[in-house]
Parts: C-alpha cells; sequence; structure tokens
C-alpha cells in the first residue's frame, strides 16, 4: 500500500486573534504560551532569526553577558556566537541531540554575532527538536570543561544567579543585575527581574504542595484542575488564573529493540490500557 503526505499540516485556530480576542476584548491573554503568535515573539539571547528550508540563522543580542563564576575562575564576559555553537554541539553529542544529528548538517558562527545552522533536509520539528527547551540551556565552555553536573559550577546569562542547591529540598537564585531584559509598563520602562531572590521549592508530594500553596509557604505554582474548586472555597484569596495546557503527556516506549519492538505486543499493550 502506498502513503500519502500531506505538503503541510493544517492545524485547528478557534479564533483569529487580531480581530477576535478573547471575550471579545481584542486583547491577547498569552494563555496558550506553546502558541505565541511569530509576531508576538521578541527572543532572548537571539533577537531575530530567520528560517529556511536550506536552514537557520540566528542574530544574537549583543552585551548579554555570562555571569561568570569564581568556582571555576571564569570571569564575567559578553556571549558570543562561538559559545552558542559550542552549547549547541554538546547538546547534539549526548542522548538528546540524538534526532538533531539526522536533519543537521553543520553549526557555525558568522562573525561574532551571528549563527548558522545548516540542515540536511527541512525537519517541521527543528524548534523541540533542537532550539526549544534543551537548546534553551547553553553551556559555556567553561562550564562544560569543569564540569556542568556540578551545580557549583553553573554560569548563564539568564536573569538569575544559582546560589544552592539542596538536593530534595530547594534551590535558590538572586537577581543577576547585569541582565539585559526590561519591560514597559504604563510607559515606563524597567530593569527586570522585579525579584532580588527566587526560591524553587522541591515538593514531589501534591498534597504537601498544595498545603505549602494554601499556607502561604509558596507564592504560585500550577495545579491540576481537581483541586481548583477546593482551594477557592478554602483559601478565596489566591488569584486563580486558568489556562490551556499547550501539551499533553505521553508515554513513548523505545520500539526499536526489545519487546516493543514487535508489533503484536504493541497491539496488545493498547488493547489492555485503552
Amino acid at each position: 500500500a502506498s502513503v500519502h503526505f500531506y505538503p503541510y499540516l493544517s492545524f485547528l485556530v478557534l479564533g483569529d486573534i487580531e480581530t477576535y480576542g478573547p471575550r471579545g476584548t481584542n486583547d491577547y491573554a498569552f494563555c496558550l504560551h506553546q502558541e505565541i503568535p511569530d509576531q508576538y515573539l521578541g527572543g532572548d539571547l537571539a533577537e531575530s532569526w530567520e528560517v529556511s528550508e536550506e536552514g537557520l540563522v540566528f542574530h544574537l543580542r549583543e552585551g548579554c553577558m555570562y555571569t561568570g563564576n569564581a568556582n571555576i575562575g571564569m570571569e564575567a564576559r559578553e556571549v558570543t556566537a562561538e559559545d552558542v555553537v559550542i552549547g549547541l554541539e554538546h547538546i547534539m553529542e549526548g542522548p538528546l541531540g540524538a534526532g538533531a544529528s539526522k536533519f543537521v548538517k553543520d553549526i557555525y558562527a558568522e562573525g561574532r554575532y551571528t549563527v548558522v545552522i545548516d540542515f540536511n533536509y527541512y525537519e517541521f520539528l527543528w524548534g523541540p527538536m533542537l532550539i526549544f527547551g534543551m537548546g534553551s540551556i547553553l553551556y559555556p565552555p567553561e562550564v562544560i570543561e569543569a564540569g556542568a553536573e556540578n551545580w557549583r559550577n553553573q554560569c548563564g546569562s539568564g536573569p538569575f544567579i544559582l546560589k544552592e542547591y539542596v538536593s530534595g529540598s530547594a534551590s535558590t537564585y538572586e537577581r543577576n543585575p547585569d541582565h539585559w531584559g526590561t519591560t514597559t509598563i504604563d510607559g515606563v520602562e524597567y530593569e527586570t527581574p522585579f525579584v532580588d531572590k527566587l526560591v524553587l521549592p522541591i515538593m514531589p508530594d501534591e498534597l504537601t504542595m498544595i498545603a505549602a500553596l494554601r499556607t502561604a509557604k509558596i507564592d504560585l505554582v500550577g495545579v491540576a484542575v481537581r483541586h481548583v474548586e477546593s482551594l477557592a472555597e478554602t483559601t478565596p484569596e489566591l488569584i486563580i488564573h486558568k489556562y490551556v495546557s499547550g501539551g499533553m503527556v505521553c508515554v513513548s516506549p523505545q520500539i526499536a529493540h526489545g519487546p516493543f519492538a514487535d508489533r503484536d505486543v504493541r497491539r496488545a499493550l493498547m488493547v489492555g490500557m485503552d
């Protein structure tokens, strides 16, 4: 039997955000964070980019600084295109970059602030397979050499600096005073981030997390829909914001080898679990 692959993907959108905003306000609430239209993307380390069948070109924001880390003898310095190349190559050498290594032909710097990625073929999912998520964490070469698995060796260019990590307890960050980010509110431009300290508690137990939210031990957290009604009743001072998830939880078994390589085993599993 022949299989026909369509030349484009049609994805349903229930309204035009330019003319039909939420509840008729003509405002886009950015609640579906994984489907932000291109015209609203301002970039982060890359301030602009070009996409073609041949590959990608990223133009880096000038003046973005690595914070430095005295623990590994690294001084604060500017992030360059060569740093991004090394960071992406580091990802592709590991298990997370296995998929990207098929469609990526080459990654190289053109000058100090331009990164070029050449394709072997155009991959529709180039974003999640290389750039989004794991690709947004680019270790500087100094950290790779020192050993990124040790949190004390960490260094980045983001809005916060990792100061402490306690396994099973929390990670603590302080504000990066040299971060490039700003935001404008009512016509006034402010430097970001606004908070001086950020604490990310580690709470694997869901009920512990809900209790911490109720008692204001934590300021915010995403909770399952089943908890919303109870939280609204018992803690009316909470600000509850509903949003549509941009993804879903799924199981992806290894089918190249092992028991799931047998199609009948996969079918039996589907019948038994569906």
